[in-house]
């Protein structure tokens, strides 16, 4: 899968929505983010199995996935939509050792 960042197709335009989410994530803390281009996220949490796929809606708050980062200094992932993580809020956070699964962009 080539690297996408929805609602942008086109690389370069992805690209810089890409890197206006690292930069509101580092203003929220999120300073080393790593720089892995990640498509899906599988996790375990509570009983529950999650997938998070770019381009795809999260089945908990029903927005779509625009990016997900990995943040290796404390070993979090961060799934980015809209409202968590994009234009305002917190991303959804999923700690590494919640993971079962991680598929990178070609």
């Amino acid at each position: 899968m080539n690297f996408f960042v929805p609602p942008e197709m086109d690389f370069k335009k992805a690209e810089s929505l890409y890197q206006s989410i690292k930069s509101f994530l580092g203003d929220q803390g999120h300073t080393s983010l790593s720089e892995e281009r990640i498509y899906e996220l599988k996790s375990y949490h509570n009983g529950k199995d999650y997938k998070y796929r770019i381009g795809e809606n999260d089945r908990e708050i029903h927005e779509v996935i625009v990016a997900i980062l990995y943040e290796p200094g404390r070993e979090l992932y961060l799934v980015c939509t809209p409202n968590r993580g994009v234009l305002r809020g917190m991303p959804i956070l999923v700690g590494k050792d919640e993971r079962r699964g991680l598929t990178l962009f070609d």
